[in-house]
Formats: structure tokens, sequence, C-alpha cells
């Protein structure tokens, strides 16, 4: 073999062609005479060892979240030149989790079997709802791998591509200073601290020794549970959303009711009838508000808004019967900002011509 160009022994140590242009030459010669015994065949070659791709998205160190899960992964072949691999090139897309937190990307991708893998031929990729979730607040690592579907081309780092990373937007926590407060027999007001991105809350209550919970939503830091048994112990948490994503609740809060009060009632006298000093109109009622009329406490359960006044209906609690409710009718009521009747009636259905106020 004769070589020109290039040195011999570092040919014959490396068993390797520097990348390059080349011209190859083949006779046949005659072992004993050293003679040709052949036609000269000659051929030029390109020899070259790739690049593998570049990547280029996501290039955020963290992501935002979005429902349904959706993240674009897109890569930049540098073959494409190469008129052996240009069109027939497959890539390798992984993706692996980091954990525990702290780890280098390098060192996880290296070791560890990845979390997804998928072959295809496109430069890049749709991760969605179909593909293995990814845990809000966790870190992740992406390489891809180029391929010659042939084999007559081949990439450095046999094609695979640096080790990027990126943090799955923020950990739903849960929230914290849970307190409740027993505000009579029958409700509980439950508070709580957020987080910055909470979004909304669920606030959970069961009787101790229940399997089932009872939810009520809001977005405020706080809930009132109406509609409780006196003197009972129930069992109270509070579970935080972060847009699409639901958090967890760390902690249960135990909590009993006010005991009932035996009061004696004098069915002819006057109804005690509390001072209102406060004429300011309520800006805005809803259904499933509480206010006081004369006393009472009326469940607002219609409601039909004409200015400051309202009609509709609602269910009045009276203090017998342990708390039972009489259906009542709401007459162009005006209600306060402390949620008091300051103006209008309210008259149980069963005993129109008996009015609360």
């Amino acid at each position: 073999m004769e070589v020109s160009g290039i040195n011999r022994n570092k040919l014959a140590s490396t068993q390797k062609l520097p990348e390059g242009f080349y011209y190859f030459k083949i006779e046949v010669l005659d072992y004993n005479r050293n003679n040709k015994v052949s036609n000269t065949g000659s051929s030029m070659a390109w020899l070259v060892l790739n690049d593998p791709p570049l990547l280029n998205l996501p290039f955020e160190e963290k992501l935002r979240l979005q429902d349904p899960q959706q993240i674009q992964f897109q890569w930049t072949p540098r073959h494409t030149s190469s008129p052996n691999s240009a069109f027939e090139t497959e890539y390798i897309f992984r993706l692996w989790e980091i954990w525990p937190e702290g780890r280098d990307p390098n060192e996880v991708a290296r070791t560890t079997q990845p979390l997804f893998e998928t072959t295809i031929m496109t430069t890049s990729y749709f991760y969605g709802l179909n593909d293995a979730m990814l845990i809000p607040g966790r870190s992740y690592a992406w390489q891809v791998q180029a391929i010659n579907l042939t084999g007559r081309d081949l990439f450095k780092n046999q094609g695979k591509s640096e080790v990027k990373s990126f943090q799955y937007g923020d950990a739903c926590q849960p929230i914290t200073n849970l307190g409740a407060e027993a505000m009579g027999t029958d409700r509980i007001r439950i508070t709580w601290q957020g987080e910055w991105n909470h979004n909304r809350y669920v606030a959970q209550i069961r009787e101790k020794g229940e399997e089932d919970w009872f939810n009520y939503g809001t977005n405020l830091e706080t809930q009132v549970v109406y509609d409780l048994k006196a003197d009972t112990e129930y069992e109270i948490r509070v579970i935080p959303s972060c847009g699409a994503i639901e958090g967890e609740s760390e902690n249960v809060l135990t909590l009993r009711t006010l005991e009932q009060e035996i009061q004696d009632f004098d069915c002819g006298a006057e109804p005690n009838r509390p001072e209102i000093t406060n004429q300011e109109p309520i800006a805005q009622l809803q259904i499933g508000d509480r206010i006081t009329a004369a006393g009472f406490t009326v469940i607002l359960t219609q409601l039909n808004q004409t200015g400051d006044t309202y009609t509709g209906r609602g269910l009045i609690e009276v203090p017998l019967f342990n708390g039972a409710r009489v259906e009542a009718e709401l007459l162009n009521i005006t209600v306060n900002t402390d949620k008091q009747l300051i103006g209008g009636n309210v008259e149980s259905i069963y005993n129109p011509n008996g009015p609360l106020l």
C-alpha cells in the first residue's frame, strides 16, 4: 500500500484516516514478478465525522406549566452537507428525570435509564399528554442522538448531542398556617395561608370517623362551612391548585362545633329586634349568602336584584327543633354591609300574614 499526503506511521497506529477528500487507486500486481496484471481502478471519496445535532428548544431554564402537558423540543442537524447521510438519518430522543435534585445532568444521562425514549425522522418532537407525565417542580435532562440508517456515515460522539436540562414549572406547595374557629353550633370558619402560585383552593371537611370528605371550592384564603352538627368533632384540610396542577394537604386539623343552647321561648312575646345603625346597602348579594332578619338567620336561595333591593326566596333558620328551616319569600328587601335586613319584608310562606320584619 502506498500512502501520500498523510503520516503513514500515524495511520498504522490509529487505523483511522483523517477527515478530508481522498483519491483511492487499486492495481493488481503479480506477487513474484511485481508486474501489473490488471487495469487501474480509482475513486474519489470525502471522509468526515459529522457533528451531532445542536439542541434549540426549549431554551428556558424553567418552563411554564400548561394544561394539558405540552412541550416543543427542537434541534438543528449538522450533517446535511454530507452526500452520504443528508436524507438517511434518524434521531433518538431521550428524556431523563434528574432525581435526587442537584445531580449533574450529564451523569444522569450516562448512568440511568431514560424516563422517555422515541425514534423519529424529524428534527423536532412535541411532548404531549400521551407521553410520560412530568412532575411540577422537578428537573429533567434531554439529549438527541443522530444515526445513519445505511451505516455509510458516522458522527462524532456516536451522534449524541450535548445534554441540556430544564425545570418543569414550580412545585405546588401545600398551604400553611391552617386554622379553624367554631362560629356557632352549625358553622366553622377555616383560614390558611397560600403560596404565590396558588390560584384556587378546595377546603374539605368531614365528621371524625367518616370516610368521605365534603368539598368547598374558593379563590380566597378563608371559607365558612355551614350546616354542621352541634357539639360534633370535625376533621379539616385544604388542598391548593396551581393552574391545572393539584397540590397536596400535609396536615389535618380537628375542631368541635359549639354545644346547642337550650332556649326558652314565649310564643306570644314580641321578638327581640336588634338595633341597627348601619344603613349602607351591600354592593352585591349572592345565592347561598346568609342575612340576619329580626334576630333570625335567613339563607338566600333565589334572588332578583333591582338597584339595592332584592326579591326571591330563602330559608329561615328557627332556633327550635334542632335548627329547623322554614321557607320564606323575600319582598323588596334591602341588606346592609353587615348582612342585616334594613328594609322590606321576609315572610314565611306557611304564614304569609306574619312577616319577620
